[in-house]
Protein backbone atom coordinates (compact mmCIF):
# COMPACT_ATOMS: atom_id res chain seq x y z
CA UNK A 1 0.00 0.00 0.00
CA UNK A 2 1.83 3.37 -1.02
CA UNK A 3 1.73 6.00 1.26
CA UNK A 4 -0.55 9.34 0.29
CA UNK A 5 0.47 12.15 1.50
CA UNK A 6 -1.68 14.99 1.06
CA UNK A 7 -2.41 16.74 4.24
CA UNK A 8 -0.43 14.13 6.63
CA UNK A 9 1.22 15.58 9.65
CA UNK A 10 5.09 15.53 9.75
CA UNK A 11 7.20 15.94 12.59
CA UNK A 12 11.19 16.91 11.67
CA UNK A 13 13.46 16.94 14.11
CA UNK A 14 17.12 18.45 12.77
CA UNK A 15 15.10 20.32 10.28
CA UNK A 16 17.08 23.99 10.51
CA UNK A 17 19.67 22.24 7.92
CA UNK A 18 21.02 19.24 6.32
CA UNK A 19 18.47 15.94 5.51
CA UNK A 20 16.61 17.38 7.87
CA UNK A 21 16.07 20.69 5.92
CA UNK A 22 15.76 18.68 2.66
CA UNK A 23 13.46 16.21 4.16
CA UNK A 24 10.61 19.13 5.09
CA UNK A 25 11.13 21.18 1.90
CA UNK A 26 10.60 17.14 0.46
CA UNK A 27 7.46 16.60 2.84
CA UNK A 28 6.43 20.43 1.65
CA UNK A 29 6.01 20.03 -1.73
CA UNK A 30 4.24 16.51 -1.34
CA UNK A 31 1.61 18.51 0.44
CA UNK A 32 2.10 17.46 4.32
CA UNK A 33 1.25 19.46 7.21
CA UNK A 34 5.00 20.19 8.94
CA UNK A 35 6.11 20.68 12.30
CA UNK A 36 9.75 21.60 12.39
CA UNK A 37 12.18 21.32 15.58
CA UNK A 38 16.09 22.26 15.71
CA UNK A 39 18.08 24.12 18.07
CA UNK A 40 19.29 26.85 16.10
CA UNK A 41 15.87 28.86 16.17
CA UNK A 42 17.01 31.56 13.25
CA UNK A 43 17.68 29.35 10.96
CA UNK A 44 14.49 27.20 11.90
CA UNK A 45 12.23 29.94 11.67
CA UNK A 46 13.72 31.37 8.10
CA UNK A 47 12.94 27.89 6.42
CA UNK A 48 9.41 28.00 8.40
CA UNK A 49 8.85 31.78 6.77
CA UNK A 50 10.21 30.27 3.44
CA UNK A 51 7.64 27.23 3.80
CA UNK A 52 4.52 29.31 5.09
CA UNK A 53 5.23 31.77 1.85
CA UNK A 54 4.07 28.90 -0.35
CA UNK A 55 0.95 27.88 1.57
CA UNK A 56 2.38 24.94 3.85
CA UNK A 57 1.02 24.86 7.15
CA UNK A 58 3.87 24.92 9.75
CA UNK A 59 4.77 24.63 13.49
CA UNK A 60 8.54 25.74 13.91
CA UNK A 61 10.10 24.95 17.45
CA UNK A 62 13.38 25.82 18.94
CA UNK A 63 14.21 22.11 20.54
CA UNK A 64 17.41 20.41 22.25
CA UNK A 65 16.69 16.88 21.54
CA UNK A 66 18.83 16.32 24.68
CA UNK A 67 16.62 17.95 27.16
CA UNK A 68 13.75 15.84 28.38
CA UNK A 69 11.62 19.20 28.96
CA UNK A 70 11.96 20.35 25.27
CA UNK A 71 11.37 16.51 23.91
CA UNK A 72 7.72 17.16 26.16
CA UNK A 73 7.02 20.15 25.00
CA UNK A 74 7.27 19.28 21.28
CA UNK A 75 5.33 16.11 21.50
CA UNK A 76 2.47 18.18 23.30
CA UNK A 77 3.05 21.09 20.76
CA UNK A 78 2.14 18.08 17.89
CA UNK A 79 -1.02 16.74 19.58
CA UNK A 80 -2.60 20.55 20.40
CA UNK A 81 -1.87 22.27 17.08
CA UNK A 82 -2.64 18.80 14.65
CA UNK A 83 -4.60 16.61 17.09
CA UNK A 84 -2.25 13.77 15.30
CA UNK A 85 0.94 12.72 13.69
CA UNK A 86 1.54 10.68 10.81
CA UNK A 87 5.01 10.38 10.36
CA UNK A 88 8.07 11.23 12.81
CA UNK A 89 11.38 12.03 11.73
CA UNK A 90 14.06 11.53 13.55
CA UNK A 91 16.76 12.97 12.16
CA UNK A 92 18.72 15.36 14.79
CA UNK A 93 22.34 14.15 15.40
CA UNK A 94 25.84 14.67 16.12
CA UNK A 95 28.90 13.34 14.76
CA UNK A 96 32.30 13.73 17.66
CA UNK A 97 35.31 12.25 16.28
CA UNK A 98 38.08 10.41 18.58
CA UNK A 99 40.13 7.11 18.65
CA UNK A 100 37.81 4.85 20.43
CA UNK A 101 41.11 3.79 22.89
CA UNK A 102 41.72 7.10 24.04
CA UNK A 103 37.93 9.10 23.14
CA UNK A 104 36.76 10.36 26.83
CA UNK A 105 33.39 8.91 27.89
CA UNK A 106 31.91 12.20 28.19
CA UNK A 107 31.83 12.02 24.34
CA UNK A 108 30.40 8.89 24.23
CA UNK A 109 27.57 9.50 26.52
CA UNK A 110 27.27 12.94 24.48
CA UNK A 111 26.92 11.03 21.14
CA UNK A 112 24.44 8.46 23.10
CA UNK A 113 22.32 11.15 24.37
CA UNK A 114 21.67 12.93 21.23
CA UNK A 115 21.56 9.87 18.72
CA UNK A 116 20.40 7.31 20.50
CA UNK A 117 18.31 7.72 23.86
CA UNK A 118 16.91 11.22 22.71
CA UNK A 119 15.03 10.03 19.20
CA UNK A 120 13.73 6.25 21.29
CA UNK A 121 12.28 9.02 24.34
CA UNK A 122 10.71 11.05 21.55
CA UNK A 123 9.10 8.23 19.47
CA UNK A 124 7.43 6.90 22.42
CA UNK A 125 6.12 9.76 23.60
CA UNK A 126 4.55 10.26 19.62
CA UNK A 127 3.44 6.36 19.30
CA UNK A 128 -0.03 7.27 21.19
CA UNK A 129 -0.76 9.56 17.93
CA UNK A 130 0.80 7.74 15.35
CA UNK A 131 -1.10 4.40 16.62
CA UNK A 132 -4.08 6.45 15.87
CA UNK A 133 -3.95 7.01 12.53
CA UNK A 134 -4.63 3.71 10.68
CA UNK A 135 -1.30 3.68 8.58
CA UNK A 136 2.05 5.87 10.09
CA UNK A 137 5.49 5.65 10.23
CA UNK A 138 8.93 6.68 11.90
CA UNK A 139 11.59 7.35 10.52
CA UNK A 140 15.46 7.13 11.83
CA UNK A 141 18.45 8.66 10.43
CA UNK A 142 20.62 6.30 10.86
CA UNK A 143 24.01 5.35 8.87
CA UNK A 144 25.91 3.41 6.57
CA UNK A 145 28.43 3.25 9.54
CA UNK A 146 25.95 1.39 11.50
CA UNK A 147 27.23 -1.63 9.08
CA UNK A 148 30.57 -1.25 9.58
CA UNK A 149 32.57 0.90 12.04
CA UNK A 150 35.53 3.03 10.70
CA UNK A 151 38.71 4.47 13.08
CA UNK A 152 38.11 7.89 14.25
CA UNK A 153 34.78 7.50 14.71
CA UNK A 154 33.73 4.39 17.32
CA UNK A 155 31.57 6.20 19.68
CA UNK A 156 29.08 7.59 16.27
CA UNK A 157 29.05 4.90 14.74
CA UNK A 158 28.19 2.61 18.23
CA UNK A 159 25.37 4.97 18.31
CA UNK A 160 23.69 4.63 15.19
CA UNK A 161 24.11 0.45 15.22
CA UNK A 162 22.85 0.70 18.25
CA UNK A 163 19.56 2.84 17.15
CA UNK A 164 18.95 0.17 14.26
CA UNK A 165 18.61 -2.26 17.16
CA UNK A 166 16.04 -0.10 19.18
CA UNK A 167 14.32 0.86 15.40
CA UNK A 168 13.80 -3.10 14.54
CA UNK A 169 12.55 -4.29 17.91
CA UNK A 170 9.96 -1.85 17.74
CA UNK A 171 9.58 -2.45 13.64
CA UNK A 172 8.23 -6.59 14.95
CA UNK A 173 6.73 -4.62 17.82
CA UNK A 174 4.77 -1.87 16.06
CA UNK A 175 3.70 -3.76 12.73
CA UNK A 176 -0.25 -4.47 14.31
CA UNK A 177 -0.91 -1.59 14.90
CA UNK A 178 -0.51 0.37 11.51
CA UNK A 179 3.08 1.97 12.15
CA UNK A 180 5.75 1.05 10.32
CA UNK A 181 9.76 1.89 10.77
CA UNK A 182 11.90 3.58 8.50
CA UNK A 183 15.94 3.15 9.08
CA UNK A 184 17.23 5.94 6.49
CA UNK A 185 21.39 4.45 5.71
CA UNK A 186 22.99 7.75 3.92
CA UNK A 187 26.46 7.58 2.95
CA UNK A 188 28.73 10.74 3.05
CA UNK A 189 26.60 13.67 3.39
CA UNK A 190 27.56 17.20 2.75
CA UNK A 191 26.20 18.49 5.67
CA UNK A 192 27.42 21.05 8.49
CA UNK A 193 28.36 18.06 10.71
CA UNK A 194 30.18 16.31 7.56
CA UNK A 195 31.21 19.02 5.74
CA UNK A 196 31.47 19.10 1.86
CA UNK A 197 33.80 16.43 0.40
CA UNK A 198 33.94 15.97 -3.03
CA UNK A 199 32.20 12.24 -3.46
CA UNK A 200 29.40 13.44 -1.05
CA UNK A 201 25.90 13.09 -1.51
CA UNK A 202 23.84 16.42 -1.28
CA UNK A 203 21.27 16.44 1.59
CA UNK A 204 18.49 16.45 -1.19
CA UNK A 205 19.71 13.48 -2.82
CA UNK A 206 19.30 11.70 0.69
CA UNK A 207 15.57 12.87 1.84
CA UNK A 208 14.29 12.28 -2.06
CA UNK A 209 15.33 8.73 -1.49
CA UNK A 210 13.67 8.47 2.35
CA UNK A 211 10.44 10.50 0.90
CA UNK A 212 10.25 7.39 -1.93
CA UNK A 213 11.36 4.62 0.22
CA UNK A 214 8.44 5.90 2.36
CA UNK A 215 6.18 6.26 -0.36
CA UNK A 216 6.93 2.39 -1.53
CA UNK A 217 6.60 1.05 1.82
CA UNK A 218 10.33 -0.38 2.53
CA UNK A 219 11.26 -0.60 6.00
CA UNK A 220 15.04 0.49 5.10
CA UNK A 221 17.00 2.87 2.39
CA UNK A 222 20.33 2.50 1.91
CA UNK A 223 21.14 5.66 0.27
CA UNK A 224 24.03 4.32 -2.33
CA UNK A 225 25.74 0.90 -3.71
CA UNK A 226 28.43 1.10 -1.26
CA UNK A 227 25.72 0.99 1.77
CA UNK A 228 23.54 -1.24 0.13
CA UNK A 229 26.57 -3.44 -0.89
CA UNK A 230 27.21 -3.73 3.30
CA UNK A 231 23.84 -4.65 4.05
CA UNK A 232 23.31 -7.33 1.53
CA UNK A 233 24.89 -9.56 4.00
CA UNK A 234 22.49 -8.02 6.66
CA UNK A 235 19.71 -7.97 5.34
CA UNK A 236 18.65 -11.45 5.03
CA UNK A 237 19.47 -12.12 8.80
CA UNK A 238 17.54 -9.62 9.78
CA UNK A 239 14.31 -10.75 7.32
CA UNK A 240 14.63 -14.20 9.25
CA UNK A 241 14.72 -12.39 12.86
CA UNK A 242 11.80 -10.75 11.96
CA UNK A 243 9.82 -13.43 10.51
CA UNK A 244 10.92 -15.31 13.47
CA UNK A 245 9.97 -12.88 16.33
CA UNK A 246 6.26 -12.28 14.56
CA UNK A 247 5.59 -16.26 15.36
CA UNK A 248 6.95 -16.12 19.02
CA UNK A 249 4.61 -12.71 19.55
CA UNK A 250 1.78 -14.52 17.78
CA UNK A 251 2.40 -17.82 20.05
CA UNK A 252 2.68 -15.34 23.15
CA UNK A 253 6.17 -16.48 23.66
CA UNK A 254 7.64 -12.62 23.76
CA UNK A 255 5.41 -9.46 25.04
Amino acid sequence: MRFEWQGKVALVTGASSGIGQALARGLARRGCKLALAARRSDRLEALAAELKAQGVEVLAQACDVTVDADRASLARAVEERFGGLQLLSNNAGILLKGLAGQEPLEAFRRNMETNYFAPIDLTQRCLPMLRRSPRSWVAFTSSGLALRSTPGLGAYCATKSALEAYAESLRAEEQGRGVRVLVLRPDLTATDMVGTKRTAQSPEQVAEKALKALQAGRGTCNCTWRVALLAHIHEPLRQALDWGTQRLMKKGYLP
